[in-house]
């Protein structure tokens, strides 16, 4: 391992260096109880991994520069990919709702004499879905 100080510089993937760098400055101005950041770094065989990166400066030289920082790197890959998927699915889903036939206009349900009254599409669809369902299962619905 280097003794260069900027070393770890090389490992992290170039579009997050910077928010790194600001996590590690904002805990050596005192801003900051420790040091705390989410980055991709780059693995040995070329591949970048998601690292949970937290520490804190333990020794500084006379003038107070750092010298020695106590922590530690868990590797996250898997919870970053499972939140990206959950991402996707939550915009497809609302991408299939936006895109239903239910315009902006107000949806009336009749059930024993009241009256549902939305506007919201996805609560519309789940209207139309139950009073459909419903009216074909149980004929005295109607």
């Amino acid at each position: 391992m280097s003794t260069d100080a900027d070393w770890w510089k090389q490992l992290i993937h170039p579009d997050d260096v910077s928010l790194v760098q600001k996590a590690f400055d904002e805990h050596l101005e005192g801003r900051a109880p420790h040091f705390e950041a989410e980055e991709r770094m780059l693995t040995k065989s070329g591949e970048w991994k998601w690292i949970s990166d937290r520490g804190t400066v333990v020794e500084c030289d006379d003038e107070g520069n750092p010298t020695r920082v106590a922590g530690f790197l868990i590797d996250i890959t898997d919870r970053m990919r499972a939140e990206g998927e959950s991402r996707r699915l939550a915009e497809e889903w609302k991408m299939t709702f936006d895109s239903m036939p239910i315009t902006g206009e107000q949806y009336l349900l009749h059930e024993n004499d009241k009256t549902a009254n939305t506007s919201n599409k996805m609560t519309n669809a789940y209207f139309m879905a139950t009073s459909l369902f419903l009216r074909k299962n149980f004929p005295k619905f109607n």
